[in-house]
């Protein structure tokens, strides 16, 4: 919308003064709703700022070993919804996918072939690379294959021989098809590929034709539905609401507010209503494209955006796939799994065709009762939904397993309903005095409430703080199921909330998932009713496609920034005063005793993070190594430089250098007597280390007036934590997020 004249603007503002009437709540008017639409919601133009074009992944990373972002999964590279079509070389030519080119191969010279993929490799995206099956004459054939006999073909032909990977600049340019081609099969067979076959295999890329000379850039989508409050209490006044981000930027650019781009909402019509014409723009945006100015290419370019993945919370992706629900007897939106079956395991798997039949099927019925029979059979509704409608197939993981509410407010809230039941109210006092004294400073939520009374009105947040620190906490009160039980769940959540999927791990990490599952099956069996519970066991199939789960979490929401100048420059927020650390600090860094050295209560990391004085923290050494340590103090002198105090740990280790590990398969540290001082630079980020309790650590009555330093003595209920620290065994906590 573009006003050019004041008076135009004024106009407008009369108008909304006038209709101020009517209600379109949250806003006053219609007009205010329609410019709050077009200045949030998803809009072409966002290519048109140099922030995002610059940093726009525009073809897919095929990378090995570590996924950290949603365009290293194996979706956007295997996928052909995903592929971006074209390259423009050096010289302005245009080369898409499927098309003829020559190209130059370090052993045989130029060589004809087809184009068959463009992607990065590696993180690196500056060089783009082509997938191209070589289309080799019968001279360079018998070069790369000299013990092969060529002669019976015809001298024009030329031998489709395997695929090579060379980078966009060794393409020359556009070649004339062949009009003989044949294929090879090793070792010494060859199949000719009639007329048909031949224009089939070059038949050109279906948005050659659109992009009318312009560059072509894939810009796939993560759509987000969820249920909004309309107030603050976040209890009432529901509201269904659409936005969506941009798969191809970094996860730290779509976590910024004005990354996630709001779509519509309502309270008065549901998800489903809502995305009728949704779902037309985003079949539009897939097939037809769209031109907007490029600020990377300074030009215009066909944009083309087909949806990656739709993330929700379990019960709204049944609704939006026309799944039953979690009270089906086929209670999986994924697979055919049946509630009378087996549900330790993945079952046939689901997809858009076979459902599409199923709910025809539905349909054909003609009594309601058939109806019924049929909706059981298949855990579908028959309802009209606009998304089957768009390309996207919303039941081959593009309605992935959320981690939030499978695993924070599914499996963990079921462990705790479990486990609370059987404890004793001594034991439940003696957790809540083991709660407080926890050190909680590498965790990036914190638990607020009572975990043994009120867990059942815990928050996703809540839970997520619960799990880090779960079995520390519970261990001297688990009989040994309950113990199996939460030691796999705590596993289970490791890798669940890992920053990185590492697909040569990929079985191991399924294997523990299916260890969690037959834990339950063991130990909790009224569990395995929970579809929740068989959720977990398509997570690592999810992580495969998408990348970890971080990437596609409901937890998009940016992070608010802490307020932490103030606590900073707070002085005298030390464990240690200025005049005992002064004459410390001169004794090991030479500083001259006449300057004057100002405390400080805490420093920020170098992962942004804020380290209060007693946090336990990861540095790097000089020689590059990664210790643990406390932060003792942080010291500024006169002259402005600014050191960390420092008590470090000593990792244990065997005698063929490999380090101990505790029964939680978590390294063993040892307090050390070693206080030093380092670089605010070389802290890395706080992290979580755990005292290694012995019968010695007692939880005992205390007065709620005793000095709490670091966290040996915490109250609770009248009850303390006294921990001994003669023992200085710790250990570092792997299942810290």
């Amino acid at each position: 919308m573009d006003f050019g004249e004041e008076s135009e603007l004024e106009d407008l503002i009369e108008e909304i003064r006038e209709q101020s009437n009517e209600s379109y709540y949250p806003f006053p008017s219609k007009i205010f709703a329609l410019l709050y639409l077009l200045v949030n919601s998803p809009h072409p133009m966002c290519l048109g700022r140099p922030d995002i074009a610059g940093n726009l992944v525009r073809y897919p990373i095929q990378k090995e070993g570590t996924y950290t972002e949603l365009f290293h999964g194996s979706r956007w590279h295997t996928d052909l919804r995903f592929y971006s079509p074209m390259v423009m070389l050096a010289d302005e030519t245009s080369v898409f996918v499927n098309d003829c080119v020559s190209f130059y191969h370090p052993t045989l010279g130029s060589v004809s072939g087809k184009v068959t993929k463009f992607f990065h490799q590696s993180d690196s995206i500056t060089e783009v690379y082509a997938r191209i099956d070589m289309l080799l004459d019968l001279r360079q054939f018998q070069r790369m294959v000299p013990d092969t006999t060529v002669m019976h073909l015809h001298s024009d032909t030329l031998i489709h021989a395997g695929q090579v990977v060379v980078p966009t600049n060794s393409i020359h340019g556009i070649a004339t098809p062949p009009s003989f081609l044949v294929r090879w099969i090793a070792p010494v067979n060859f199949v000719r590929m009639d007329e048909e076959e031949t224009l089939s295999y070059f038949l050109p890329h279906s948005l050659k034709l659109k992009a009318a000379g312009k560059r072509i850039v894939m810009v796939p989508l993560v759509l987000f539905s969820d249920d909004t409050s309309g107030n603050k209490s976040k209890k009432w006044h529901k509201f269904e609401s659409w936005s969506l981000v941009i798969a191809g930027l970094p996860r730290h650019f779509n976590a910024r507010k004005e990354n996630i781009h709001f779509i519509s909402c309502s309270d008065k019509v549901s998800s489903l209503e809502l995305c009728k014409p949704i779902a037309q723009q985003l079949t539009m945006l897939e097939t037809d494209g769209v031109v907007v100015f490029d600020a990377l290419n300074q030009e215009e370019v066909l944009v083309v955006a087909p949806v990656l993945c739709i993330v929700c919370d379990n019960p709204m992706a049944s609704k939006l796939c026309n799944h039953l629900g979690s009270s089906a007897l086929k209670y999986c939106r994924l697979c055919m799994v049946d509630r009378t079956g087996d549900p330790y395991v993945i079952c046939e798997k689901r997809c858009k065709c076979r459902a599409v039949e199923q709910m025809s099927e539905i349909k054909a019925q003609r009594t309601e009762d058939a109806k019924i029979e049929k909706r059981k059979e298949y855990g579908l509704r028959e309802d009209d939904n606009p998304l089957l409608d768009i390309p996207a197939d919303i039941y081959d993981d593009s309605l992935p397993v959320e981690v939030l509410h499978t695993l924070g407010l599914g499996a963990c809230k079921y462990l705790l309903k479990e486990t609370m039941p059987t404890l004793r109210p001594w034991q439940k006092r003696e957790i809540l005095a083991r709660v407080r004294a926890f050190n909680t400073s590498g965790f990036r939520v914190k638990m607020y409430g009572n975990v043994c009374q009120y867990y059942q009105s815990f928050l996703g947040r809540d839970f997520k703080a619960w799990a880090q620190m779960a079995i520390f906490i519970l261990k001297p009160y688990l009989n040994e199921g309950q113990a199996a039980v939460w030691l796999s769940f705590s596993k289970l959540f490791q890798i669940a909330y890992c920053e990185f999927f590492d697909a040569s791990k990929a079985a191991e990490w399924q294997s523990v998932c299916q260890g969690f599952v037959d834990a339950v099956k063991q130990h909790m069996p009224s569990l395995l009713q929970k579809p929740k519970t068989h959720m977990i066991l398509h997570l690592v199939q999810c992580m495969k496609e998408l990348g970890p789960s971080s990437a596609f979490s409901a937890e998009r929401a940016p992070r608010e920034q802490r307020h932490i100048s103030t606590r900073i420059t707070q002085k005298g927020n030390c464990n240690a005063t200025i005049e005992n650390l002064q004459g410390f600090t001169v004794a090991l860094t030479g500083t001259a005793a006449t300057e004057e050295i100002v405390g400080y209560g805490a420093i920020v990391s170098q992962d942004s993070s804020l380290v209060n004085c007693g946090d336990y923290i990861q540095l790097v050494t000089q020689s590059s190594q990664i210790q643990y340590g406390i932060l003792l103090a942080v010291l500024r002198t006169s002259s402005g430089t600014v050191l960390c105090l420092v008590q470090g740990f000593d990792s244990l280790q065997a005698p063929g250098g490999q380090t101990i590990l505790n029964e939680y398969d978590c390294p063993l540290l040892e307090l050390s007597k070693r206080i030093f001082t380092t670089s605010c630079h070389s802290i890395q980020s706080p992290v979580s280390v755990v005292h290694e309790c012995s019968t010695s650590c007692v939880v005992q009555q205390g007065s709620s007036a005793e000095s709490v330093e670091r966290e040996e003595v915490i109250v609770s209920d009248g009850l303390v934590l006294c921990h001994d620290w003669t023992n200085r065994m710790y250990c570092y906590n792997v299942f810290c997020v």
